[in-house]
């Protein structure tokens, strides 16, 4: 089946960052939100473009099949709440557990139509979403999903944890993939970005940009973005597919950058629990 070429599905649309920037840029978007109290937040946001047709809200959570009812957990941090009560609870108890839909993404593109583009970030949750495209004839063009979702200090115990996503990600028949350091948006290569960011040179660059306000892409995708005007640009997941600036790189280079980045990121963070924030898109 065909993708609709302009049609993105946001899961986990949390407040709404993300489908605004891709309303911006021209897209509809299908906004997929398992926390009811942040979905009533979107209805707000959005009401304009909900009435017209640009942005179509689901209240549920993705899952690997559909559930008439699965557990959420609602962290006082909204942006950690998670399917898993562990990930929900990294900075403190979950105020709630909560019963949501549970949805595939097979019956939710059977429903709504094939995505262009599939954004995922379900905290620790998106290997199992990705999965749950099984049986729908076709797949989104372009995918991006939170690399591995688990602390780095349990990666660091068992390697195989890195590769989850990326995994589900080949299972499902994506070939060429890029890695996305989502702290600065920019794209993780054979270059030691962690070890870079620790050089002198880049440090004394990177601060002079902060102090002068005027951050280039080259340094911090994410600062210079903002710098340009994008509404939440502080926590949008930014360019996507051919947008995204460098190359595709196939699975086994990709599994090796990653574990390349991951140790250097390893080697240089002190907490344990924090995750290595890494998003990876692919494509056919």
């Amino acid at each position: 089946m065909m993708t609709d070429g302009k049609l993105i599905f946001d899961v986990g649309a949390n407040e709404g960052t993300d489908t605004a920037y891709y309303l911006r840029m021209g897209y509809p978007v299908v906004a997929i939100e398992a926390d009811p109290f942040l979905v009533d937040g979107l209805r707000g946001r959005f009401a304009e473009e909900i009435a017209g047709g640009q942005v179509t809200l689901i209240n549920a959570a993705v899952t690997e099949k559909d559930q008439e009812e699965v557990g959420f957990y609602v962290s006082r941090d909204n942006t950690e709440s998670s399917l898993i009560r562990s990930m929900a609870e990294r900075t403190g108890p979950a105020v709630e557990q909560i019963g949501v839909t549970g949805r595939s993404l097979c019956s939710l593109f059977g429903e709504y139509g094939l995505p262009w583009y599939c954004k995922i970030d379900i905290e620790g949750y998106d290997a199992q979403a990705v999965a749950g495209m099984a049986g729908y004839d076709g797949r989104p063009a372009y995918i991006s999903c939170e690399g591995s979702g688990q602390p780095i200090g349990e990666i660091g115990r068992d390697e195989g944890l890195l590769y989850v996503v990326l995994d589900a990600l080949a299972a499902q028949g994506y070939r060429l993939f890029k890695l996305v350091d989502q702290e600065s948006l920019l794209l993780l290569t054979d270059v030691a970005h962690y070890d870079r960011l620790h050089r002198w040179p880049v440090r004394a660059r990177t601060k002079l940009e902060r102090w002068t306000g005027r951050p280039t892409p080259r340094y911090n995708n994410r600062l210079w973005m903002a710098r340009q005007g994008l509404p939440g640009a502080g926590s949008v997941s930014g360019p996507f597919g051919e947008q995204l600036a460098g190359e595709w790189a196939d699975y086994e280079i990709t599994r090796r950058r990653m574990l390349r980045h991951f140790s250097h990121y390893y080697h240089y963070t002190k907490n344990k629990q924090f995750i290595f924030w890494v998003d990876i898109h692919g494509k056919y």
